[in-house]
C-alpha cells in the first residue's frame, strides 16, 4: 500500500476534533486505502489498536450489516470503553447509516470515520442533523506528480524519471490506483477500468437510482465521454441519439448526468462570462474522474488526446485548491479561469501549438485579458510567446514542479 501524503497532511490536522471525517470519491480511487493509513497512524502512533474500530461493509465478515438496527447491535457487542477512533468504509450500504453516526457522534467520545462512494452522503440526513460538524474530503484517482511517486517506489530504482516517457505511460493507464500497483499492461488496465466502469453503471446508478434502461444511460454516457471538453446540452445530447433512432427526453438525460455526479463520474463546470463577471447555467462542459475510462468505454483513439489533456489539467487545479470555470470572452473561450482566494489564472491547453490558427486560437483570447496571470500549456518543450504577457509551459514540467 502506497502512501498519498497530500490526503493524511489534509486530513491529520483534524485528528481528535468533534467533526465526523468524511471521504469520498468514485469506486476505486483510493478512499479505503487512505483511511487504513489514517487506521495506521493512529494504532502505531499516540493510539494503541484497542482504541481503534475499523469496519469495511464491502466485506464478507460485515456484509450482513446492512441496517442502522443490525450495525447498532453489533457496535453494542463490539464497542468497548477504551475505543476511541471509528472508521467505517464504504457506509453507504448500510440503510439508516445516518442514525448510526448522529447517535455515536451525539455521544461524545468518538472520532469518527467515513467513506463513500456517493455525494448523497453530503445530502441526506447526515447533512442536516449535524450540520456544520462535519468535513469532507474529496478523494481523487492519481495526479500525474502521484502516477509518479508510484512509480517510483514500484520500482525501486535510482534512474532518473523520463517525464514524457512516464506521461505517456499515465495517458494510457490513467490514474486509478489499482493499476500501477498490480503493474499490468495497458490492455490489462482497459479490464480492470472496465470492471469499475460496470461496478459504477450497476451498483451506483441502475440499483440505487433504479433505472431501468440501462442501454439508454450507456447511450449518454458514451456522448459524455466522446466529447470530453466540449461544451453541450442536454438537448445535444436528445439530438444526437434522435438521430440514432434511439428517443430520450431531456429531463431524463438530466436525472442521469446528476446520478453521474453524485457517483463522482462525472464533474460539471460551467462557464465564467469574464467580461460581465458571472457564472453562466447553459452549456456547461463535463470532465470524467478519470480519463481511462474513456479508454475502457470507447476504446483507445489518438482524438482523444486533447479532452485527456484537458482533463489532467482540471484535476491537477481542483488539487491545488483552485474554484474552475470555463471562459467566455465573446466569441472567444478560454478553458481555464482558476480562482484560489484573490489569486486568478487564466489557462488554455492545447496538444501542440504546430499551426498559426492554432497559436491564434490559444493565444487571442488570453491577450484581450487585463488581470490575473495567463499561461498556455502543451507537451511541446520550448514555444515563443508571441505575446509577453502569457507564458507558455511545457505540461509535464507544469504537473510536476507546481507551475501553476
Amino acid at each position: 500500500m502506497l502512501e498519498r501524503p497530500h490526503y493524511i497532511k489534509k486530513i491529520t490536522p483534524y485528528v481528535d476534533k468533534p467533526l465526523v471525517k468524511i471521504l469520498t470519491g468514485i469506486r476505486r480511487c483510493g478512499k479505503s486505502s487512505i483511511l487504513q493509513m489514517l487506521r495506521d497512524k493512529l494504532a502505531g502512533g499516540k493510539a494503541s489498536p484497542a482504541t481503534v474500530l475499523h469496519i469495511n461493509f464491502e466485506l464478507l465478515d460485515y456484509l450482513h450489516l446492512d441496517s442502522a438496527a443490525k450495525l447498532t447491535a453489533h457496535l453494542k457487542q463490539t464497542l468497548s470503553p477504551q475505543t476511541r477512533y471509528i472508521l467505517f468504509d464504504e457506509i453507504q450500504n448500510v440503510a439508516g447509516w445516518e442514525l448510526v453516526v448522529n447517535g455515536l457522534h451525539a455521544a461524545d467520545k468518538y472520532d469518527i470515520y467515513i467513506t463513500g462512494s456517493n455525494s448523497s452522503l453530503l445530502s441526506g440526513e447526515l447533512a442536516t442533523r449535524i450540520a456544520g460538524r462535519y468535513l469532507s474530503f474529496h478523494i481523487a484517482p492519481l495526479t500525474f506528480s502521484e502516477h509518479l511517486l508510484f512509480q517510483q517506489k514500484l520500482r525501486a530504482t535510482g534512474t532518473a524519471t523520463d517525464l514524457p516517457a512516464e506521461f505517456e505511460r499515465y495517458l494510457q493507464l490513467g490514474g486509478f490506483p489499482v493499476v500501477p500497483v498490480t503493474g499490468v499492461a495497458a490492455e490489462q488496465g482497459d479490464k480492470i477500468i472496465t470492471d469499475i466502469y460496470h461496478s459504477i453503471i450497476l451498483r451506483d446508478l441502475v440499483e440505487r437510482k433504479k433505472i431501468r434502461n440501462t442501454d439508454q444511460l450507456n447511450r449518454v454516457v458514451r456522448f459524455v465521454l466522446g466529447n470530453l471538453g466540449n461544451t453541450f446540452s442536454a438537448k445535444s445530447i436528445a439530438d444526437y441519439l434522435k438521430s440514432q433512432n434511439r428517443k430520450i427526453d431531456i429531463e431524463t438525460i438530466y436525472s442521469y448526468l446528476n446520478a453521474l455526479e453524485e457517483a463522482f463520474v462525472l464533474s460539471r463546470v460551467h462557464r465564467y462570462d469574464i467580461k460581465g463577471k458571472e457564472v453562466l447555467k447553459t452549456f456547461e462542459k463535463f470532465y470524467v474522474a478519470d480519463h481511462s475510462l474513456v479508454n475502457a468505454v470507447l476504446g483507445r483513439s489518438s482524438a482523444h488526446i486533447s479532452g485527456f489533456l484537458e482533463n489532467i489539467v482540471y484535476h491537477e487545479l481542483i488539487q491545488r485548491g483552485y474554484e474552475v470555470h470555463l471562459g467566455k470572452l465573446a466569441d472567444a473561450e478560454i478553458d481555464f479561469v482558476a480562482t484560489r482566494g484573490t489569486e486568478k489564472k487564466y489557462i488554455q491547453v492545447a496538444y501542440k501549438l504546430d499551426a498559426a490558427k492554432t497559436v491564434e486560437r490559444e493565444f487571442a483570447p488570453l491577450a484581450k485579458i487585463t488581470d490575473g496571470e495567463k499561461l498556455v500549456l502543451t507537451l511541446e518543450k520550448n514555444f515563443a510567446s508571441p505575446d509577453n504577457t502569457i507564458s507558455h509551459h511545457n505540461l509535464t514540467n507544469w504537473l510536476t514542479e507546481g507551475k501553476n
